[in-house]
């Protein structure tokens, strides 16, 4: 997300994975791939601010799964859209290097206390940002 915010393009390329998809709050259900997201990512978000609320990380050997809450303040070719979210990934580590695979994401009403995100959560966070 800081390659998005900072409109770092090389970064983000580099770190998502060719076969990459999103499902997402901007589509009718289909899939977007990596070209996609990248072309709507840097050419018509502006992302004013951006905070971590939250984020778990669980790992399942070369595999982690991250459920990452999140505020922007941001606009999409001129449209208001900001608010919270949570984000779901899936990384995979491929040849010695973590990339995203998959991508979803949720917009949600309010933003959500820690303790409502810990609620049903049994296994260990690896890291959890202060809301």
């Amino acid at each position: 997300m800081n390659a998005w915010k900072n409109k770092d393009e090389a970064t983000a390329r580099r770190i998502i994975s060719d076969d990459f998809t999103l499902t997402g709050a901007l589509t009718t259900g289909e899939l977007t791939n990596k070209e996609t997201w990248i072309e709507h990512a840097f050419h018509g978000f502006d992302c004013k601010s951006f905070s971590f609320d939250t984020i778990k990380v669980r790992v399942y050997g070369n595999t982690a799964l991250l459920n990452i809450w999140y505020h922007q303040v941001a606009t999409i070719n001129g449209k208001d859209w900001s608010g919270n979210t949570l984000l779901t990934d899936v990384w995979v580590k491929q040849n010695g290097a973590w990339q995203v695979v998959a991508r979803a994401t949720t917009p949600l009403a309010q933003k959500i206390s820690k303790a409502t995100a810990d609620k049903g959560f049994s296994h260990s966070v690896l890291r959890t940002v202060p809301a």
